[in-house]
């Protein structure tokens, strides 16, 4: 195959185009996807208590034990893992190989009828 300077001029353009259409996918804000995925506050603290069930489970692989706190699987730009929707800390409780997550819900305080559990032992979420 010969390459001619102008073909390799538009394929060095559709190169740089794609990598500036995934860059800019990238940078569409998590928050914006996930208000339109999931667009009431207790769909999107599931979801968020199941990616930290994920990556519960990927450390659990890795150290065979989960963590001691959130904070050793959750990086800086996961941050907004470590809160419900309506802003309170998600709330991790570890007792051997089990672990809890708990959202206090929309009224912001824990154990009470509107809290959002996952634990070890579930595979989906509960109100």
């Amino acid at each position: 195959m010969r390459f001619t300077k102008r073909s390799l001029v538009v394929t060095g353009f559709s190169v740089v185009a794609a990598a500036a259409a995934i860059w800019w996918l990238a940078q569409t804000s998590t928050r914006d996807t996930e208000d339109t995925l999931y667009p009431t506050p207790a769909a999107r603290t599931a979801f968020r208590l199941r990616q930290l069930q994920v990556k519960i489970q990927r450390y659990e692989e890795r150290q065979q034990r989960p963590p001691d706190s959130l904070s050793e699987i959750v990086t800086s730009e996961g941050a907004r893992l470590l809160h419900d929707a309506w802003g309170a800390a998600i709330i991790y409780n570890r007792s051997g190989s089990t672990y809890e997550l708990r959202s206090p819900g929309a009224d912001g305080r824990p154990h009470t009828v509107d809290d959002i559990v996952l634990d070890s032992s579930m595979r989906d979420v509960h109100p």
